[in-house]
């Protein structure tokens, strides 16, 4: 048992991402991790969005995290927050989907879908069905 612990991601001695945890298990390729805080930085090393989740499984072989709970999803440089209860990262392709319901503020607007898929820095944001209007 891991407790109180950080991973740091780099690429090519560029930060791609980082992973707080309160407490965690390793168990060969996979790890089950719990109050988690993971910072995503995009392709230059610029700090780019941060997710919070109750837990997490990472499977480090498919690079793949899976976040559980309540989530928190924040870019602050485009104004967004998202909140849901699933979301799975696929990191080699810097792709986020949350494939249940979602609510979403940006700057004063809000919504709410289902299905969102976004890349990293939250630009290319898109929802299977929309629930309101984000003017």
């Amino acid at each position: 048992m891991l407790t109180d612990f950080m991973v740091i991601k780099t690429t090519s001695g560029v930060r791609s991402w980082t992973l707080h945890a309160t407490r965690g298990v390793r168990v060969e390729d996979t790890f089950k991790v719990y109050g988690v805080k993971l910072q995503l930085y995009d392709e230059d090393g610029k700090f780019s969005a941060t997710m919070v989740a109750d837990s997490a499984v990472f499977l480090e072989l498919d690079s793949l995290l899976f976040t559980y709970g309540k989530i928190v999803l924040e870019a602050p440089a485009e104004t967004l927050r998202v909140e849901t209860h699933h979301v799975k990262w696929e990191i080699p392709h810097n792709l986020i989907v949350a494939p249940g319901k979602v609510k979403i503020w940006k700057a004063h607007r809000y919504m709410e879908g289902e299905g969102l898929t976004t890349d990293i820095r939250f630009r290319d944001l898109r929802l299977r069905k929309v629930y309101g209007r984000m003017d």
